[in-house]
């Protein structure tokens, strides 16, 4: 108690602990305290929401193929955190740590809504009934700014032919051998 106590003899009426560490310590009675605010509740308030909608589009993970990812359409939603993504032809689920919001289409969507066409149209002196409301494509291909990781070119395993016969598998021998008979 006697070195969190605040003692006037010190210069500016700090605690000797106060004096040599240039802070409080903390003291049984600190833990009785309640917190101001629990670090637990600080970082769930910081983390990000992650929650799609059905209509929502979106970049999915694909698997298959040299392209990263595929620009989709959320149908459906399984569980906490599985969605179902309408893929072109294909229907797949897929996690949400697997999908990524489609800023690009929400944009020309926002901008399609709020496109003032009376404007454009008094300017060309057109009528109302030749305006065709801007479509914009499912399938549109993920930017090449969108891959996340290097893409490479992976070359297939040499596999070992186990032969029971043999001794040992040298590979390095048996390259040398074939270049030497190669003619």
């Amino acid at each position: 108690m006697y070195r969190n106590s605040p003692n006037p003899n010190v210069p500016g009426g700090k605690s000797p602990a106060e004096c040599m560490f240039g802070r409080k310590i903390r003291t049984t009675y600190d833990s009785l305290r309640p917190k101001k605010k629990d670090a637990r509740n600080a970082a769930n308030e910081t983390e990000r929401l992650r929650k799609f909608h059905i209509g929502d589009a979106v970049y999915a993970r694909n698997f298959q193929g040299p392209e990263k990812w595929s620009s989709g359409t959320v149908l459906g939603k399984k569980g906490n955190v599985i969605y179902e993504v309408d893929v072109g032809k294909e229907i797949w689920t897929r996690h949400i740590n697997q999908l990524r919001p489609n800023r690009m289409q929400i944009q020309y969507r926002q901008e399609a809504e709020n496109f003032q066409w009376d404007i454009l149209l008094d300017t060309f002196g057109l009528d109302d009934e030749n305006v065709l409301p801007l479509e914009l494509s499912q399938n549109m291909t993920a930017p090449h700014s969108l891959q996340l990781k290097p893409s490479r070119k992976r070359k297939r395993p040499n596999w070992l032919q186990v032969n029971p016969k043999k001794k040992n598998y040298d590979q390095i021998q048996a390259v040398r051998k074939q270049v030497e008979f190669d003619p």
